[in-house]
């Protein structure tokens, strides 16, 4: 996790891309702005480059073995406009 924000604090990074809790905890404690998969998943739909991010979670989870909490996946879909 330290090598995650060095290098992010280094390249003075513009978005740090991680699905740790710890380092998404550090990094906003740094100021270091961070994202997730999930975060990525709603900027897509946002952008109209994916139709639908509920279809999306499900695959993940279902293939990518990527645990998501029912409270993160609502959100998500509340964010995306889905809820």
């Amino acid at each position: 996790m330290a090598e995650k924000l060095a290098l992010a604090r280094e390249l003075n990074a513009q978005l740090l891309l991680t699905d740790d809790r710890k380092a998404r905890f550090a990094a906003r404690r740094l100021q270091i702005p961070c994202i997730g998969l999930v975060g990525i998943v709603v900027q897509a739909k946002r952008h109209g480059s994916i139709p639908c991010v509920r279809d999306l979670l499900q695959i993940i989870q279902a293939k990518g073995g990527l645990y998501l909490s029912d409270l993160v996946i609502s959100e998500a879909l509340r964010m995306a406009g889905e809820a």
